[in-house]
C-alpha cells in the first residue's frame, strides 16, 4: 500500500460533530449488517465488491446510488473529507438522557466505480470514534474503553463488545458508509520559499533527446524527473534530488551545470566526496569541455588569464534525423506503454514472462469466465485449486463419495458435527428395533420394521386412547363392533341422504323450518285452469303480476259498465244495432277514423265507392304534378339563383331576354335584369324562362282542381291522401250496407259547427276505448293459457271468472312468500313442487332414524337420531379398527383392557415414542447438512438404515477430505464457476488443475493483450527500429 494510504487518519474534533448521531442522511448512508467474509477481506486490504459487502436490501434500494455517488463526490473535492465505513452502533443515553445513536469503529475507505461495479477498499487502519470516547468519558469518568488493536475482524468484535458492560449501554451491528473531517497537517517549513513550477512538470516527456531548448539540453539520457530537475534549474527555480547509489544524482546536475555553462553563465559544484568530483571531470572530458572547468581541491592549480571563449550554440543535428528519432521514440513508448501496461491489475509484462518460461504443456480449460477476472479473484481461485488438487490426490474417488450428498455450499466448520450427527441417529434407530422386536414378542403386536410403521402405531394408539365408544363393542370377542360396522354404511347413506335434502332447503331457499300446506298453496295456484305440467304459463302469470293486476280490475270495471256504453251509443247513433262483434268492429273503426283522420263535409256528399276512388285517383296524379313542377323549380333557382319565380317578373325577364337577342339598345335597369343571366347564352335563357312560365300558368290550373276536388288548399306538408284512403277504406269494409248512411249521418251531425272537424265523440269513443281493452285483454289471457271464447259477448263471463282465478292466485303466491320468508327471492312454481317434494322427502327420511332399533343397538351413545354426529361415529369406528389390526390375534386385543398389561404396554410406546422425538430432531439437522432424500430413514427397513448410518461411521478419513476439498469450492461457487467444478469432479486425473488453470488465465490475458496491441507481436519490425534509434542517438 502506497505511504500516503498507511497515514494515521486523525478526526477532527470540532468539525465532527455529526459522529455522534446517525439519524441525518446528509452524513450517514445506511448498509445494514455486512457480510463478515467480506469485511475480513476488505480488513486484508483487498478489493471488494460492495455489493458482497453489503445487504442486497439497501444495494436495491432506488436512493442508494444517488446518495453513495454524492458521499463519492463530496471526498473528491475535499481532500480534507475522508470516508469511512462504521462497524458497530452504540446505543446511549447523553447528558438530557435522550437515546444517541453513534458508530464505534470506523474503517477508512476508497470508492472505485468500475463496469457498473462498485467496488471499496480499505486506505488506512481501522480507528475508533475519539468524538464517542470523548463525550461518554465526560459522562462517566470511570468509562475506559478496552485497549485493542483494531486489526482484524476478532479484536473488533472484542473491542465493541467491550461496551456492553456498562448496562446502560446497547451495541448492534449495522453499519454506515460516512465520512469525517481530517485533522490539518502542521507546516515546519516555509514552503513558499522553494519555488517550482508545476506546469513544466506537466510538459516534460520521456523522450530522450528532443526535448526544447526551453527546458534544458539534454547531455545524457536522462528520465522525466531528471528532466523536470533541469528545466525548473532553466527556469531559475529551486530544486531537490535525493536517492541511493546510482539513481542519476550526479548525471543530472552534471547536465545541470553544463547547460547553465552553455547559456553563459559561471558554476560552481561543492561535494565532499573525491570520487563524485573525479567522476565530473571525467564526464566533461568526454564532451571536450574540461578547459571550461577547474577542480580547486587538486594542490597544483593553474589559473587561465584573459577572457573565456564560452560554449556558441550549434545545431548539429539534421532536421531528418530529428523527425526519424521522434517517430522512432514514439513506437517505442508505445510499446513499452503496452508492455508494462496491466489487463485487470496484472502487469502483462508478468504474464509474458510466465507464458516465455514455460517448459511443460498444460491443458487450456474451457472458462470464458476466467476472463473477466481481477488479479486478486484470480489469485483466489488458484490457491483454492492448489489445495482441492493437493486433496484430491488423497482422494481420487470424490465423485463417488458416500459423502456427496453433503452440498459444496454446506456450513459444516468440524468433521465432528457429521460424525456426532450420524452416530446418534444410529443409536436410537438400534434403540427403535430393539424395541420393535420387544412389541412382537412380548404384546403380540404385528411387525413395525420402520420408522413410518413406528409412527403409525403410535398415532394410532393416541388416537384410540382419546376415542369414546360403547361399553358393548368389547362383549363377546367385539361382536357388537362387527355388528355396528356392518349397519354403519346404510346408516350413513341415510344421513347424507337426509342432510342433502335438508341444506337443499336451507341454502337453495334459506329456509330453517317448512309449515305451509303445500297441497292447498298448489291448488289454489293450479285453480280449474292448469294442472302441474303446465308450469309455463302459471310461470308467465307469476311474472306478469303487475301488468295482468292492473287489467283485471280495468276489466271488471269495463264489464260492469259496458251495458250502459253501449246503450249511450245507441241513443246518440239513434240506431239499436244487434250486439254483434263485427257492429262493435265497424263502430271501432268508424271511432279510429275520426280520431285519427281530417275530412270536409263535401267528402260525404260522394254518392259512390268508385267516384271516391277515382277522386282519389286526381288527387294523387295533381300531387305528383305539382312536385315535379316544385323540383323544377328548385332546378331553375340552382341555374338561376337570382331570378325571382313570380309570372309577372317571369313574363317580364322574357321580355327583356328577346330585346337583348335581336340586338336591341336596353336601359341600365333592364341590363341589370339581364345580368341575371348572364352565366348561360341567351338562347339558353329564353327557352329556360319560357318552360317555367309554361308550367307556372300549369301550376295555377292544378291547384286550382285540387281544391275542386278536395275543398282545402294545396299544402306538401298536409298528407290528404291518407285520409281519403282511410274513408274509403272505413266505407268498403262495412259489415252492412245500413251502417254506411248511419254513419253518414254521425259525421254530418259532427261537422256542422266547423268545416275542418278531429273528431273527439265520447259515446263513441268510451266504447271504442272499452271495446279495444277487452280485446287486448282476451289476447293476453290466451297467451298465458287461458281458453276464451271467440265471442266478444261470452267471453265477457269467462273474463270475470279469470280475474277471480287471478286475484286468488295471487293472494296465495303472497301468502306463500311470506310464510316462507322467501321475500328477496323470486320464486316460480316449479320452486314451489320442488319444495314439496323436498319436505315430503324430509320427513320420510327422519322417520326411518326413529323407527330403526339397530342402530341405537349398535352405536350406542353415539347414535343421536338424525342430530348424530356422523364424523365422530364414523372416527370411533375406525380408530377401533386400526387398534384391532395393529395385533396378531383379538386375544391379545383383548389383554389391551387388563390394566396391568396396559400399563406395561402403555411404558413401551412411550419409550419409542421419545426415541421418534429424538430422530426427528436429529433428521432435522441432518436435512440442513445433506441434500439427499429422507425417505430412506422414513420408510426403509430398520436393518437397511442403520447398515446405510454404518458406512458413514466408517468414512470419517474420508470426510475429513471431503470437507477440505468443499470449502475450497465455496470459493468457487462464489464466482459461479460451476464448469470448473464440473471438470474438478469429472476428470479421473486430477493433476496439475492449478497450473492449468493458471495457464488458461495467463493465455487469456494475452489473447487479450494480442487483440489491443497487435503490433507487439511484430518482433522484426521492433528489432530493426530499435537499431535505427541507437544510431540516430
Amino acid at each position: 500500500m502506497n505511504k500516503h494510504l498507511q497515514r494515521k487518519h486523525r478526526l477532527s474534533k470540532s468539525e465532527n460533530e455529526h459522529s455522534l448521531n446517525i439519524f441525518d442522511e446528509r452524513y450517514f448512508l445506511k448498509v445494514g449488517v455486512i457480510n463478515l467474509s467480506s469485511f475480513k477481506k476488505l480488513l486484508s486490504e483487498k478489493i471488494v465488491k460492495l455489493l458482497d459487502l453489503i445487504h442486497l436490501e439497501y444495494y436495491q434500494d432506488p436512493s442508494f446510488f444517488s446518495k453513495i455517488i454524492y458521499l463519492y463526490n463530496l471526498a473528491k473535492k475535499d481532500k480534507t473529507i475522508q470516508l469511512y465505513l462504521s462497524y458497530g452502533l452504540l446505543v446511549w443515553p447523553n447528558e438530557q438522557h435522550a437515546q444517541q445513536f453513534s458508530p464505534i469503529c470506523l474503517v477508512p475507505i476508497h470508492l472505485y466505480f468500475l463496469n457498473d461495479q462498485i467496488y471499496v477498499q480499505r486506505t488506512s487502519g481501522v480507528i475508533e470514534n475519539l468524538i464517542l470516547i470523548e463525550n461518554l468519558i465526560k459522562l462517566d469518568k470511570s468509562f475506559y474503553p478496552l485497549n485493542e488493536k483494531l486489526h482484524n475482524i476478532y479484536s473488533l468484535d472484542r473491542y465493541i463488545l467491550s461496551f456492553k458492560k456498562n448496562h446502560e449501554f446497547k451495541v448492534h451491528l449495522d453499519s454506515f458508509i460516512t465520512f469525517g473531517y481530517l485533522e490539518q497537517q502542521q507546516l515546519f517549513l516555509n514552503h513558499q520559499k522553494f519555488h517550482i513550477d508545476k506546469n513544466i512538470t506537466n510538459q516534460i516527456s520521456e523522450k530522450h533527446y528532443l526535448q526544447s531548448e526551453e527546458y534544458g539540453i539534454n547531455l545524457f539520457p536522462l528520465n522525466s524527473i531528471q528532466k523536470n530537475i533541469l528545466a525548473q534549474a532553466v527556469a531559475g527555480y529551486s530544486f531537490g534530488i535525493d536517492g541511493i547509489l546510482g539513481t542519476g544524482k550526479t548525471t543530472t546536475l552534471v547536465n545541470v551545470a553544463v547547460d547553465t555553462l552553455y547559456r553563459g553563465k559561471r558554476v560552481l559544484y561543492v561535494s565532499n566526496i573525491d570520487n563524485t568530483l573525479e567522476k565530473i571531470e571525467d564526464l566533461v572530458k568526454e564532451f571536450r569541455i574540461n578547459h571550461f572547468v577547474c577542480n580547486l581541491t587538486k594542490n597544483s592549480l593553474s589559473f587561465s588569464v584573459g577572457e573565456i571563449n564560452y560554449l556558441e550554440k550549434e545545431n548539429f543535428v539534421s532536421k531528418e534525423v530529428v523527425t526519424n528519432l521522434a517517430k522512432n521514440y514514439q513506437f517505442i513508448e508505445e510499446l513499452e506503454r503496452a508492455v508494462f501496461s496491466r489487463i485487470r491489475n496484472n502487469r502483462v509484462l508478468d504474464t509474458l514472462t510466465y507464458l516465455a518460461s514455460l517448459k511443460e504443456n498444460y491443458q487450456l480449460l474451457n472458462i470464458p469466465w476466467a476472463n473477466n477476472l481481477y488479479k486478486h479473484e484470480y489469485l483466489e481461485i488458484y490457491n483454492s485449486l492448489v489445495k482441492i488438487e493437493k486433496n484430491l490426490l488423497r482422494f481420487p474417488n470424490f465423485k463417488q463419495s458416500i459423502w456427496q450428498n453433503i452440498p459444496y455450499a454446506h456450513t459444516i466448520k468440524y468433521p465432528n458435527q457429521v460424525i456426532t450427527l450420524i452416530y446418534k441417529m444410529h443409536k436410537y434407530y438400534r434403540n427403535l428395533e430393539n424395541l420393535c422386536q420387544e412389541l412382537i414378542t412380548t404384546f403380540g403386536f404385528k411387525e413395525f420394521n420402520s420408522y413410518i410403521k413406528m409412527r403409525e402405531l403410535i398415532n394410532i394408539f393416541d388416537a384410540f386412547k382419546n376415542t369414546k365408544y360403547p361399553s358393548n363393542w368389547i362383549d363377546n370377542n367385539f361382536a357388537n363392533f362387527f355388528l355396528a360396522q356392518e349397519y354403519f354404511p346404510t346408516f350413513k347413506k341415510q344421513y347424507d341422504e337426509y342432510y342433502t335434502t335438508y341444506n337443499d332447503i336451507k341454502y337453495l331457499y334459506s329456509l330453517e323450518t317448512i309449515t305451509v300446506n303445500f297441497d292447498e298453496v298448489i291448488q289454489n295456484l293450479c285453480g280449474t285452469y292448469f294442472t302441474k305440467d303446465n308450469l309455463e304459463n302459471i310461470n308467465r302469470i307469476i311474472d306478469n303480476r303487475l301488468n295482468l293486476l292492473i287489467q283485471v280490475h280495468r276489466s271488471n270495471e269495463i264489464i260492469d259498465n259496458f251495458s250502459n256504453i253501449i246503450s249511450e251509443l245507441q241513443k246518440t247513433l239513434k240506431y239499436d244495432f244487434a250486439l254483434d262483434e263485427k257492429v262493435f268492429d265497424d263502430l271501432n273503426n268508424l271511432y279510429l277514423y275520426i280520431a285519427n283522420n281530417a275530412y270536409h263535409p263535401n267528402w260525404i256528399k260522394i254518392n259512390t265507392l268508385h267516384k271516391l276512388y277515382r277522386t282519389i285517383d286526381e288527387v294523387k296524379q295533381i300531387i305528383t304534378k305539382i312536385t315535379k313542377y316544385e323540383q323544377y323549380v328548385q332546378e331553375f333557382l340552382h341555374k338561376y339563383p337570382k331570378v325571382n319565380i313570380n309570372l309577372i317578373d317571369l313574363n317580364n325577364d322574357l321580355t327583356i331576354l328577346i330585346k337583348r337577342q335581336k340586338n336591341k339598345s336596353l336601359s341600365l335597369k333592364e341590363k341589370v335584369i339581364i345580368h341575371k343571366y348572364h352565366n348561360h347564352p341567351i338562347e339558353e335563357a329564353i327557352h329556360d324562362v319560357k318552360t317555367i312560365v309554361d308550367l307556372a300558368n300549369q301550376h295555377e290550373i292544378l291547384l286550382q282542381r285540387y281544391l275542386e276536388l278536395t275543398s282545402f288548399s294545396y299544402s306538401k306538408d298536409f298528407n290528404i291522401i291518407d285520409s281519403l284512403e282511410n274513408l274509403y277504406n272505413l266505407q268498403k269494409n262495412l259489415s252492412h250496407p245500413k251502417h254506411l248512411e248511419i254513419f253518414k249521418k254521425y259525421l254530418q251531425t259532427r261537422t256542422q259547427k266547423t268545416n275542418l272537424i278531429y273528431g273527439q265523440a265520447n259515446p263513441l269513443k268510451e266504447f271504442s276505448e272499452a271495446y279495444s281493452f277487452i280485446n287486448k285483454y282476451r289476447t293476453n289471457l290466451r297467451q298465458c293459457g287461458f281458453v276464451i271464447d271467440e265471442d266478444f259477448v261470452k267471453s265477457l263471463s269467462q273474463i270475470k271468472e279469470i280475474n277471480k282465478y287471478l286475484n286468488n292466485f295471487y293472494s296465495t303466491y303472497d301468502e306463500f312468500i311470506i310464510s316462507t320468508n322467501l321475500i328477496d327471492k323470486k320464486i316460480y312454481f316449479e320452486d314451489i313442487v320442488k319444495l314439496q317434494n323436498l319436505t315430503s322427502k324430509l320427513i320420510e327420511l327422519k322417520n326411518d332414524f326413529y323407527n330403526n332399533s339397530h342402530y341405537s343397538t349398535y352405536f350406542g351413545m353415539l347414535y343421536d337420531y338424525e342430530r348424530t354426529n356422523i364424523l365422530k361415529l364414523q372416527t370411533s369406528l375406525k380408530n377401533f379398527q386400526n387398534y384391532l389390526n395393529c395385533f396378531i390375534n383379538l386375544d391379545y386385543a383383548n389383554k389391551f383392557f387388563e390394566e396391568n398389561y396396559y400399563n406395561k404396554l402403555i411404558e413401551y410406546l412411550n419409550l419409542i415414542l421419545k426415541n421418534i422425538e429424538e430422530i426427528d430432531e436429529l433428521i432435522k439437522l441432518y436435512t440442513k447438512l445433506f441434500v439427499d432424500r429422507i425417505s430412506t430413514y422414513y420408510y426403509n427397513d430398520f436393518k437397511d438404515v442403520i447398515t446405510y448410518l454404518e458406512k458413514f461411521l466408517s468414512s470419517k478419513d474420508e470426510l475429513v477430505l471431503y470437507l477440505n476439498i468443499t470449502n475450497e469450492i465455496k470459493v468457487l461457487l462464489e464466482y459461479r464457476a460451476d464448469d470448473l467444478i464440473e471438470y474438478i469432479t469429472d476428470i479421473n486425473q486430477n493433476s496439475n488443475l492449478s497450473e492449468n488453470f493458471k495457464y488458461t488465465y495467463n493465455y487469456y490475458l494475452y489473447q487479450e493483450f494480442c487483440n489491443k496491441y497487435p503490433y507487439v507481436l511484430n518482433t522484426n519490425a521492433l528489432n530493426q527500429i530499435l537499431d535505427e534509434t541507437v544510431t540516430y542517438e
